[in-house]
């Protein structure tokens, strides 16, 4: 059972979908942010915890990922995950081809679970995977704590952790103060490696924190 508390509801699972035409691309920003900091991905085994639609999973496939693994708390996200990634996933179609080229590349594939953040990653075996991306999902789990402990497992050593949430100096509802975000994960034994404060657009008050840290 997947707890509200941590999936979409499903009155809200278009929620990032696409922005409205005059407003800044959030989601978007956020993905581009992570996409760099991510850096070469080509023959590396990722994995993507609330992976959403899969629009993350699917730019590192194209950029050559062995393989990325999504987990999505959202039923109706995942479905649009799985249209998304097509081919790619076993017994799937042929992935779409996109302008400027970039289709499916030769011994990439992806796999999708429906998972609740809040329990154990029993799909992932230790050491399993280089990368770990959380694009906007941490702060919605309540127990940091324990999915740190088992990110930091799944991952090798020297595995990097991509995460992504609201900037904790950002407006009002922060989700995180710095002090309570940098302490969960460096006491998580994560080694922060670089920094970087996106925002869609100057004016756009919703500014992001990116972050790449490593597993020692």
């Amino acid at each position: 059972m997947i707890r509200p508390a941590t999936a979409c509801h499903r009155a809200h699972d278009g929620e990032f979908a696409a922005p409205a035409p005059d407003a800044p691309d959030t989601a978007g920003t956020d993905r581009r942010a992570i996409l760099e900091l991510a850096g070469a991905v080509r023959g590396r085994r990722i994995l993507d915890l609330g992976c959403g639609p899969g629009r993350c999973a699917e730019e590192l496939l194209r950029r050559g990922a062995a393989l990325v693994v999504g987990a999505e708390g959202s039923e109706a996200r995942l479905e649009q995950a799985r249209e998304r990634l097509g081919g790619w996933l076993a017994g799937g179609r042929e992935a779409p081809a996109r302008k400027g080229g970039g289709g499916r590349r030769a011994g990439t594939s992806a796999e999708l679970h429906l998972h609740d953040l809040e329990e154990p990653l029993v799909f992932a075996g230790d050491a399993s995977f280089d990368t770990a991306v959380m694009a906007l999902a941490y702060h919605r789990v309540r127990d940091r704590a324990a999915l740190l402990a088992e990110v930091r497992r799944v991952l090798r050593p020297g595995g990097v952790l991509l995460l992504s949430t609201a900037h904790p100096g950002a407006g009002a509802a922060r989700p995180l103060t710095l002090e309570a975000l940098f302490g969960e994960l460096l006491g998580a034994g994560f080694v922060l490696e670089e920094l970087r404060e996106p925002r869609a657009a100057e004016e756009d008050d919703r500014e992001l924190l990116a972050l790449r840290l490593r597993r020692p």
